[in-house]
């Protein structure tokens, strides 16, 4: 017995003494490191310009417990600002001041108070030959804790390109496929056509639209040169349907569509493609042009291609006799 009380004091000796000399790798006193992460996406198609900025965290739990705590992710009103310098060159040519302002979001895993947005409504055009340079600035030191550039999407309409006779959306011919091919824009590296689709409810006194998407593409070649996709029949009816199947209502089709060119810039694009992981990991990289933090600060443009219209549904295996068999009303 005295032997088994005297093995546990010396274990009890040598474990007080080795927790004792453990080297201690950082300071718990050490000054707190704010990281602001941004959100910011500039169209000049947008009437205004909104901002997220928020503060970046990362706990020794799990993730889900501080995210619903609004004072881990939020700067408190006026503890910063945010403005956008608009640079020729090295000239500053105006500055957009950013207003603090609250948005209700939906409730999910994150805080869901009230969360703080900038906003910015323009008084003009945004300039595509000039360059935007973000900036984050605390207040109380008036330093800036982050900062980014970008320039827009050129101001130049997306042009549409036909090899023969006037233009309509149509799927006949070999393949059964719409051919779109358009000239590639200045700062634009994504590229993402749109299909607005027409039609009716109620005798034709309620015209209404669903927007399908025909896919997503990198591009890499000048602006001189042009860009294509071909859509198919079968899915642009099968992401019409899934679009449609919940509004079981008689529908009349309208012979007409609209094609409108989604496109964004190389931070975008790279932004999107490091971010599009369905898996959420700690060690997951995203890409980031924030100087100081984290997130994205780049530009995009949606705007309208050109009106075009469809087939009558007079020819057989027409688009419109193929709408009837999609059983969602037509």
């Amino acid at each position: 017995m005295k032997t088994q009380r005297y093995i546990r004091a010396i274990l009890f000796i040598v474990t007080l003494s080795t927790l004792c000399s453990c080297k201690v790798d950082f300071s718990p006193n050490a000054t707190w490191k704010e990281i602001p992460v941004v959100y910011c996406i500039l169209d000049q198609d947008d009437d205004t310009i909104w901002a997220r900025v928020q503060r970046c965290y990362l706990p020794e739990s799990s993730i889900d417990i501080p995210a619903q705590i609004s004072d881990s992710i939020n700067f408190p009103e006026g503890y910063i600002k945010v403005d956008v310098l608009v640079q020729k060159g090295n000239t500053v040519r105006d500055t957009m001041h950013f207003t603090y302002t609250k948005r209700t979001i939906d409730t999910g895993i994150f805080a869901n108070t009230d969360q703080p947005l900038y906003y910015y409504v323009p008084t003009s055009k945004l300039d595509s030959t000039c360059t935007y340079r973000l900036l984050v600035t605390k207040t109380s030191t008036d330093s800036i804790i982050a900062e980014a550039t970008t320039q827009l999407i050129s101001m130049v309409e997306p042009e549409l390109i036909y090899s023969y006779g006037r233009p309509m959306f149509s799927f006949y011919g070999a393949g059964s496929t719409y051919n779109l091919v358009w000239y590639n824009l200045k700062n634009a590296r994504r590229y993402e056509p749109i299909i607005r689709f027409y039609y009716s409810e109620n005798d034709g006194n309620d015209t209404l639209y669903q927007d399908i998407s025909c896919g997503s593409m990198v591009e890499r070649r000048s602006v001189n040169q042009t860009q294509s996709i071909s859509y198919s029949q079968y899915h642009f009816l099968t992401d019409l349907k899934q679009a449609l199947e919940d509004d079981p209502q008689p529908k009349k089709y309208l012979e007409t569509v609209d094609i409108y060119i989604a496109a964004c810039t190389e931070d975008l694009n790279a932004y999107i493609n490091s971010s599009s992981s369905s898996v959420i990991e700690q060690s997951h990289n995203v890409y980031t042009n924030i100087t100081g933090g984290l997130g994205i600060f780049a530009a995009r443009r949606a705007h309208l291609f050109q009106n075009i219209p469809a087939d009558d549904g007079n020819t057989p295996g027409s688009l419109y006799a193929a709408l009837r068999d999609l059983n969602v009303g037509f």
